[in-house]
This record gives structure tokens, sequence and C-alpha cells, in this order.
């Protein structure tokens, strides 16, 4: 059985009372993703609270979740206060993404984003797609 996978870190703000473009302003940060809450509407598919996000950089086979890390905290080396100042009763949320078939890679988390996200009160979640 071959391994073939593709892999993203993705950073994530919801449920926050800032709208995304505060955060973006805030931060610094570009985001790829930016939702301002809106009433649940099946024709607009608002969401029902704020999200802003921020992926490590494209998706590439068979890639290490380290190369991801060094991508993504490129961005979000020093911005530990804000980003807690931000989040307030929000929720913080590093989603490890893993898309592909056999065998499931090994997904060793670098201490340091162990460390940010310790730092940031953010949740690692991981999103296997087979």
């Amino acid at each position: 059985m071959s391994l073939s996978y593709l892999i993203q870190i993705d950073f994530q703000l919801s449920g926050i009372e800032s709208p995304p473009n505060t955060i973006t302003q805030v931060l610094g940060i570009p985001p790829d993703t930016a939702l301002r809450r809106g009433e649940r509407n099946r024709e607009l598919a608002l969401p029902r609270s704020n999200i802003w996000s921020k992926r490590s950089s494209a998706p590439a086979f068979d890639s290490a979740l380290s190369e991801h890390w060094q991508n993504l905290s490129g961005y979000l080396a020093g911005k530990e206060s804000a980003i807690r100042s931000i989040t307030g009763s929000g929720r913080t949320r590093f989603s490890i993404i893993v898309d592909g078939s056999g065998r499931v890679p090994p997904l060793l988390s670098p201490l340091e984003m162990v460390q940010f996200a310790s730092g940031v009160r953010a949740d690692i979640d991981v999103d296997v797609y087979q």
C-alpha cells in the first residue's frame, strides 16, 4: 500500500467579539479566511460567529509537519500577547489537516508549536481525511 498525503496547519480564531478586519489590523497578518458573524441563511451560509484563520503554505505531498509550522510561525511569532487579548472568551485552535491514502504519516508536533499553542491557550486538533 503506497503512502501519499497532503498536510497543512490551520490557525483559527473563532467565536470572538472583534470582527475579522479588526483582527487583521491588530495582528498585521493577512488571513486566508475571514468571515463575519451573521444570521444563518442557507443561500449565504453566513457563520454564527466571527472567524479568522491563517494556513501554512499550500499543502504539499509528503511534507513534514515541522515544515508547515516553520511557515506558519513566521507569521505568528511575537504575536502571542495580541492573540490572547483578541481571543477573550472565543476559541483559538490549530488544526493539523491530513488528506491522503494509505497509512497516516507521523504527526509529531514540533515543541515550538506546542509551546506557542500553550502560550495563546490554543487547542490542537487533528483532522484526517482518507
